[in-house]
Parts: structure tokens; C-alpha cells; sequence
């Protein structure tokens, strides 16, 4: 039977091998239930965290991430540490789009909004893209 130990700043490194550390549950030492993770490797991703639902060593559940660089967030849905499922991303100048992703894409039903309120699409997307009616970009 596993057992479920919390530890705080283990090290560790992201689901995508960045440096990092973690504070949260573990299983068997993996991330594993809720917790937050930073990125300290030095680069563009230093300084980003997630914080939320961990399974087996990956973002998998609920969360957020935000981007310490660009101040953009996403908000929803993880699968096996990327954006799957309904969510929020946001921009850091308030543009944003809630709706539907896979594997870290728009892709789905969803609505991107501009800062000033103004709908620039609301329609289903592929692979970032929006698509019209008939399934065309």
C-alpha cells in the first residue's frame, strides 16, 4: 500500500526536465495529489509555476500555471502534465480564451476575447487555429 508523505522545496525537475522545486504530496516519491512547482532551471521558463492536482509525477487534474515572463496563466484542465480538457488561458494585457484544449492547443469548442471585451472568435478550433462551420480555416 502506497503512503502519502508531504514534503516542502524537494528537488526535482518539471514534466518537461526543466529544474525545479516542489512542495506538496508525494507517492513513492513522485508528485503525486495536490501541490506547486517552480521552475529553477535558468532561462525563459525560470520563475513559472503550477500549482494544483499532481499524478505520477505530472501535472494531472486541476490547476493553474503561470508564466513568470509573459504573466500569461492558464486555469482548467491537465492530463499527464498538459493543457487537456476546459480551461481558461489568459494573457497578461487581459485578451483570453475559455473553452476547450488538447495536448497544450485550443482545440474544441471555444471563445478567444479581447482585452477591451470585443469577441474576436467563438466557434471551434484545431490545433490553435479557428475553423469556420464546415471545418475550413
Amino acid at each position: 500500500m502506497s503512503t502519502t508523505n508531504h514534503v516542502d522545496d524537494m528537488a526535482t525537475v518539471d514534466p518537461r526536465g526543466r529544474a525545479a522545486v516542489y512542495s506538496g504530496d508525494t507517492v513513492e516519491g513522485l508528485m503525486d495529489g495536490n501541490g506547486t512547482i517552480t521552475v529553477t532551471e535558468p532561462g525563459p521558463n525560470e520563475g513559472n509555476t503550477f500549482s494544483g492536482q499532481f499524478h505520477a509525477g505530472k501535472m494531472h487534474g486541476k490547476g493553474t500555471w503561470t508564466s513568470k515572463e509573459s504573466g500569461s496563466t492558464y486555469t482548467g484542465d491537465w492530463v499527464n502534465g498538459v493543457f487537456h480538457g476546459q480551461g481558461v488561458f489568459a494573457w497578461k494585457d487581459g485578451t483570453k480564451y475559455e473553452g476547450e484544449f488538447m495536448d497544450d492547443k485550443f482545440h474544441g469548442r471555444g471563445t478567444k476575447t479581447l482585452a477591451d471585451g470585443t469577441v474576436e472568435y467563438a466557434g471551434l478550433w484545431w490545433c490553435d487555429e479557428p475553423v469556420d462551420d464546415e471545418g475550413d480555416n
